[in-house]
């Protein structure tokens, strides 16, 4: 039986603070011992989904490419020319793009996710927007690690569907943004193929980092009409626990029901009022 040799051509490392930090603690203060124990429990498929669109699909079977997936990245991978190690087997043109959808696996995604709420606009992952113009201020996808999420990888729903028409394609019903794979970047950092149409020794590594979303604690005790809200902002985490003094973290001296541990929020319970975001925990 035959065994083909497959290539990384490039790949996604996918993290999202939420679920590797631990409480206040960030993911990369831990001890190594910690940051190992988040990564066995993380899982970025719980949250998105990348899926083929248009014709990508037909070009992953057409040049022998495949996608895997990891607890932490996307990887698309290319079968290689046993003869010359560093070809494809299947010629790649340097004009290749492969475009993925973006969808939510988690719809309170938003709710702990450091960015705008997605009302009128979607995300964009693109390496070369020179040849995918599709709006200014828009930033390349990252190469380097310490690129965090922002509204500069958002573009408007009318930009995106300009952008899906010169794609040939119909941006989907439920997606929440693109991501596009050039094989020539827009500059040399972001290429997925070497200038001369070979494979990479180092394919490129792309990064996808969300922010967690921090937010004002509100604690409600609606039988004593009873109501304090934290003076700061609060950061939203899976694991952990954020530790609050009565004194010290809220404002206006509120009279307390008696002495209890301050529960972290649940991410289902986020508010909008007066141009903050409320996360409101009952006792």
């Amino acid at each position: 039986m035959a065994v083909f040799e497959f290539h990384t051509l490039a790949s996604i490392r996918i993290y999202h603070r939420f679920y590797l930090n631990v409480g206040e603690v960030m993911f990369e203060d831990l001890a190594e011992s910690d940051r190992q124990r988040q990564l066995s429990r993380y899982r970025w498929q719980d949250f998105i989904a990348i899926e083929p669109l248009g014709n990508t699909l037909k070009l992953l079977r057409g040049h022998q490419m495949l996608t895997q997936v990891s607890n932490t990245h996307f990887t698309v991978r290319v079968r290689r020319d046993p003869e010359e190690g560093q070809r494809s087997f299947i010629p790649i043109l340097q004009d290749l793009t492969l475009v993925f959808g973006l969808y939510y696996r988690d719809m309170f995604f938003e709710n702990y996710t450091d960015m705008p709420f997605l009302d009128n606009r979607r995300m964009v992952w693109c390496n070369n927007l020179e040849r995918h113009y599709v709006s200014d201020g828009l930033l390349p996808f990252p190469v380097q690690d310490s690129n965090e999420f922002s509204s500069s990888f958002l573009a408007t729903i009318s930009e995106v569907d300009n952008l899906c028409q010169r794609l040939g394609i119909s941006f989907p019903v439920g997606c929440k943004g693109l991501l596009l794979l050039s094989m020539q970047g827009q500059s040399g950092d972001f290429n997925i193929l070497n200038g001369n149409g070979t494979l990479k020794q180092h394919p490129t590594e792309f990064y996808m980092n969300f922010s967690n979303r921090s937010t004002n604690w509100r604690y409600i005790k609606p039988e004593l009409a009873f109501s304090a809200e934290t003076e700061q902002v609060k950061p939203l985490t899976r694991d952990g626990y954020v530790t609050l003094d009565q004194q010290a973290d809220f404002s206006g001296d509120p009279d307390w029901p008696g002495e209890f541990a301050f529960p972290n929020p649940d991410v289902r319970f986020l508010k909008h009022e007066d141009n903050k975001l409320i996360s409101e925990i009952y006792l």
